[in-house]
């Protein structure tokens, strides 16, 4: 009888502290938290490289012939703000002298359109319209220098070239 009792008791205090039924004294809980999220508009550009045009000779009785620089000016562009959202414009600080253009041709990007070769000045031309979200590198510019032979001879001069994208 007292075996039995030891026993039972052993048996009572394994039942009352749980020991060795697995039970675990601590619930799992879980919990929530809400993440808020958001892309903003990004509409970027960035010119690269310079270029350099020089009308050095001609043909007798033909005039001067224009003078085209495709290799030394690139661009990339980014834009997420939406189909056809955003155009291309571009300008020049200080006008041409006489008898002179300079002409500038931006490849568009995937989507747009280019307006081909576009005369500067120093008031904002159109030079690629229709831009979609793109994310393009090295995207071909090309700047034409076209004079007749009123113009003279000119010293070697630059020009500050600016191009923006704006909204459409």
């Amino acid at each position: 009888m007292f075996n039995k009792r030891i026993v039972f008791t052993i048996f009572a205090l394994v039942a009352f502290f749980g020991l060795g039924t697995g039970t675990a004294w601590a619930q799992p809980t879980t919990d929530t938290v809400v993440v808020t999220y958001e892309v903003t508009a990004v509409t970027q550009i960035n010119l690269n490289g310079a270029a350099s045009v020089t009308i050095v000779a001609g043909t007798p009785g033909s005039g001067l012939p224009s003078v085209t620089d495709s290799s030394g000016v690139t661009y990339d562009i980014t834009n997420n703000a939406g189909a056809e959202s955003m155009r291309l414009t571009g300008k020049i600080d200080i006008a041409m002298p006489a008898n002179t253009t300079l002409s500038v041709s931006v490849t568009a990007p995937s989507g747009a359109v280019s307006a081909g070769f576009v005369d500067l000045t120093a008031t904002d031309q159109d030079l690629v319209t229709g831009i979609d979200n793109v994310d393009e590198a090295a995207v071909a510019i090309s700047f034409r220098l076209a004079a007749t032979v009123a113009a003279g001879v000119l010293s070697s001069a630059t020009k500050t070239f600016t191009m923006t994208i704006v909204a459409t």
